[in-house]
Order: structure tokens, then C-alpha cells, then sequence
């Protein structure tokens, strides 16, 4: 197996090759999300592209930053973008791991990288692959929620289930209704944003992602259905929202509903309608993301609907040293860095 260091025009034969032939690819995996960094600017995008004698056997792309700290590189910068190495699925996976993170190691020590940060991807058991050829300094875990694709949406196995049907009953009877189209109207995702998502965020003190991911999205992902926004509604009135990232797995993605409706369970309709329209896809598994803490009210929430743990790590692998990065601060290093891992918070104490 051979590797080389290739552009996003270069590297788009290969992504499409492989997508049919890939180990449980996610949206975030698709042409179509990585064209979406390459156009985002303030970083390079490349890849690790490698061959076999079978055509494309795995691919590893990435990002490169420099900034007033240094240079970075992340595989799949932006919020929810899981990276990593994705192979062929007859490809022995060590096999795949051990050529292309060794082709990123020696990219980073040519190009004079300090750092090199990786989210790995749900749904694969591949930590130990990464720490033999990754060799990282750093590990950051993160646990996210999900439920089984062949789970029965009649039965799902919360503990609330005839809550869940009386809730399901109540929000029809109120008249809510849901709609779902892969290439939604830029007037309907911006007063999306606007006016559900930016309350929501506010109402969590949390940061909203960046109004240009959206459309960017949908200009990227709508050719190969890759995503679909599905939003709920009382008569003319939009009351909750979010995108459904589809790969192996169908990503519950950015959601949220006006708190007003919440009692009247309207949330529950959406992701019901969410969970179904997944299943007719023939969706793997459900990934209801992560939630900030095993207190937080969402996190609770989605135990309820019977949801599971699952665990993804930010590795980071120093190549110079961390003094530069430490020394300018975090609130430098993320305003230097926006959208990247760079360093575990702790590490700036």
C-alpha cells in the first residue's frame, strides 16, 4: 500500500470511489463535507490518499492552520465533523491505520507541524489503532448518545415508553405537523437560525455553530442526500428544527424547538419524525450526539428514549512542544484557532 498527500481536487476521484466501499462512512466522510472545509477558508485542506493495487484502500484528510501560535493540523475541523482514517472495508484496518497516519506524521515533521489533533469518528473500536501509529500526548474522551438502527420505534426501550406514545398522541392532537426536504429555502434556514436555534443556544449558554454551516451544508450535501433538514410547525408557525446528517448512521444534527412548546411535547414529535424518516432509510444506528455533562437536562432526555453510550476521543499528537500554545492562553489559542482542538483546557492551567 502507497500513500500520498493530495488536494481537494486531486482527492475527489478517491472519496467517491470509496464511498460505496468504505467502513461505516458518516456524512462527515462524504466528498461533500470535505469539500465544505476545503471552501470554508482560514486553513488548507489535503489528504492522505491510499492505494493498493485493488484501487483506494483509506483515506485520512486534514487541515492545516497557521496562526500567530503556530501551525495546526486537524483532521475535520468544525462542530460535529468527526475525522479520521476511513478504509475500505475489506482492508485490514491496522493495515489502513499504520500507512496513513505514519504518511501524516512524516507530512507533519516535513512541513514543520506542531500539532496534530484527531476526533475520532462513532461507531468504530479503533482507539488502540490510534495509540500504536498515532502515538498521541494527549487524550481528551467524549461520550455521545445513540440508539440501534434495528431498534422497533413502536417499542423503543426507555423507561417512559407509554409516556412517550401518550406525548406523541398529545402533539399530533395539538396540530403540529412535520416537513422534511433535503434542499431547504435559504429563507426558511435563516429564519431557522434566527429565530429557534440562537434562543435555544442563548437559553443553554452555549455557543450557536456559525450561521454559514448551514447553507454550506446544503449547497454540499444535498447532491449526494447526504443530509435533510426537518422542521416542525403549528399552522404557519415554525416552532423547531434541525438537520439529519445521513451515512451509516443518521446524525440527529443541531436540533432544537421554542421552549414555549416543549410541554406540549412538540420536541418529542420532531424526533420521532426524525427517527422514522431515518429507519425508511435503512439508517445503522442513530447518533444523538454528545450533551454537556450526565446531569444536563438533554442528556437526560434522551435516556429517555432508551438511548446508549458510545465514546469518541480528541487525541492530540505533539510534534514540537505545547509552550508556545500554553504560554498565549486559551482564549488566544481558541480565537487563533476557531473551530479546532488544539489543546485539552486543562493544559493551560
Amino acid at each position: 500500500m502507497k500513500a500520498e498527500i493530495l488536494d481537494i481536487a486531486a482527492a475527489a476521484p478517491a472519496f467517491r470511489e470509496l464511498a460505496g466501499r468504505a467502513y461505516r462512512p458518516l456524512a462527515q466522510h462524504s466528498h461533500g463535507w470535505q469539500r465544505l472545509l476545503a471552501e470554508w477558508g482560514g486553513w488548507t485542506w489535503q489528504a492522505v490518499v491510499a492505494t493498493d493495487g485493488d484501487g483506494v484502500a483509506a483515506l485520512l484528510p486534514f487541515c492545516v492552520r497557521q496562526a500567530e501560535p503556530g501551525r495546526v493540523a486537524m483532521s475535520n475541523p468544525l462542530p460535529a465533523s468527526y475525522g479520521g482514517v476511513l478504509h475500505r472495508e475489506s482492508v485490514p484496518p491496522a493495515e489502513a491505520y499504520a500507512v496513513t497516519l505514519r504518511a501524516l506524521l512524516e507530512y507533519g515533521g516535513e512541513h514543520r507541524l506542531d500539532l496534530i489533533t484527531i476526533l475520532t469518528s462513532p461507531f468504530r473500536d479503533d482507539l488502540a489503532l490510534y495509540e500504536e501509529f498515532l502515538r498521541p500526548d494527549y487524550r481528551l474522551s467524549k461520550f455521545y448518545q445513540y440508539l440501534p438502527g434495528e431498534t422497533d420505534l413502536a417499542r423503543l426501550p426507555g423507561r417512559r415508553l407509554q409516556g412517550r406514545r401518550t406525548d406523541l398522541a398529545r402533539a399530533r392532537e395539538i396540530g403540529f405537523s412535520v416537513r422534511s426536504e433535503v434542499s431547504p429555502e435559504p429563507e426558511l434556514m435563516t429564519r431557522w437560525y434566527r429565530d429557534i436555534l440562537i434562543p435555544r443556544f442563548q437559553e443553554i449558554a452555549a455557543a450557536p455553530p456559525p450561521p454559514l454551516l448551514f447553507p454550506a451544508l446544503v449547497r454540499n450535501l444535498a447532491e449526494e442526500q447526504a443530509c435533510d433538514f426537518v422542521s416542525l410547525w403549528l399552522d404557519e408557525d415554525l416552532v423547531g428544527g434541525g438537520f439529519a446528517l445521513n451515512g451509516w448512521c443518521r446524525d440527529i444534527y443541531a436540533r432544537a424547538t421554542l421552549s414555549r412548546y416543549m410541554k406540549l411535547r412538540a420536541g418529542v414529535l420532531l424526533d420521532h419524525e426524525m427517527l422514522k424518516r431515518g429507519a425508511a432509510r435503512g439508517a445503522h444506528a442513530f447518533n444523538f450526539q454528545s450533551s454537556p455533562s450526565r446531569q444536563d437536562a438533554t442528556f437526560k432526555y434522551k435516556q429517555l428514549w432508551g438511548c446508549l453510550e458510545g465514546t469518541t476521543h480528541y487525541l492530540v499528537r505533539v510534534l514540537t512542544d505545547v509552550g508556545k500554545f500554553t504560554q498565549a492562553g486559551r482564549e488566544e489559542v481558541a480565537k487563533q484557532f476557531p473551530h479546532f482542538f488544539v489543546l485539552p483546557f486543562e493544559m493551560y492551567d
